[in-house]
């Protein structure tokens, strides 16, 4: 962000920076921290007034490092599918039991899916898990929401590309 022009210009509003670092200072693990910082980033104008990123502070609060790993695994596999002009990808982002687990590093299922639904409820992604199945799932439907899409654009910075988010993950 420093190397772009007009860098030295920005701020961004005192009090929505003490929220990003109040909370982003707490989150556990790289890649939680990483969506914190460019949250921060995107917060920075020239009049440093904009508060437009409020809104995204409150959703990323409480997601865990599994959430977030799921949240921005699923935001690349939908860039990796969309074209420039769609706000949320046309096709299914699946992964199968097998995937998740790998994904994760969790094997209780069950604790994956609760994360899904958290972040189905948070806006973040598209789809429910159905939890009123007693048959084992076939997949996991992670397709991001369209706010979704917006909150990990913000997340990225100014300074990312489109396809090499904060720290893509390995294999996914």
């Amino acid at each position: 962000m420093a190397s772009e022009p007009g860098a030295a210009s920005l701020r961004a509003h005192p009090e929505h920076v003490a929220h990003l670092i109040k909370f982003g200072s707490w989150s556990i693990g790289g890649l939680s921290k990483q969506l914190w910082a460019g949250l921060l980033a995107t917060s920075c104008t020239p009049d440093g007034t904009d508060e437009s990123n409020r809104q995204y502070v409150d959703l990323l609060v409480n997601v865990t490092p599994t959430q977030a790993l799921i949240f921005v695994v699923a935001c690349n596999k939908a860039l990796d599918v969309m074209s420039e002009d769609q706000d949320h990808p046309s096709t299914r982002i699946t992964f199968t039991p097998e995937e998740m687990k790998q994904l994760t590093g969790k094997t209780d299922l069950t604790r994956v899916a609760t994360d899904i639904a958290y972040l189905f409820h948070s806006g973040l992604l598209d789809k429910n898990f159905d939890f009123t199945s007693y048959i084992p799932t076939e997949n996991f439907d992670i397709t991001p929401a369209g706010l979704g899409m917006e909150v990990f654009r913000k997340c990225k910075g100014h300074f990312a590309d489109a396809h090499s988010v904060i720290g893509k993950v390995e294999g996914a």
